[in-house]
């Protein structure tokens, strides 16, 4: 019996390694004004490593679109993505705000 609570605890604690924490991160964007725009931008970020989920909204400003990154990494700066934006696509589309929210 100890031997199989020994097994599930360590596949347990395997699992949760390999599932990794996700960090959710949010700030604004500027440049994004259609949606070809806002595929551009997607499928940059896409690129990046860890990336969950990315979801970019309206605000209520029509220059300024709400990005939420959910990423595999705590350590995600808007230089990051900024730059990773900038190769692609030239000064296009900037992130002029950055917070990690969880």
């Amino acid at each position: 019996m100890k031997l199989i609570l020994c097994l599930a605890s360590a596949l347990l604690l395997s699992i949760q390694a390999m599932a990794g924490d996700v960090a959710t991160f949010q700030g604004q964007i500027t440049g994004v004004v259609c949606g070809a725009c806002k595929d551009h931008v997607v499928s940059s970020l896409a690129k990046l490593n860890g990336i969950k989920d990315i979801e970019i909204s309206p605000t209520n400003l029509p220059e300024i679109r709400m990005l939420t990154l959910k990423v595999e990494t705590a350590a995600l700066t808007a230089e990051d993505v900024n730059k990773l934006l900038t190769s692609d696509h030239g000064e296009s589309y900037k992130v002029t705000t950055w917070v990690k929210k969880s």
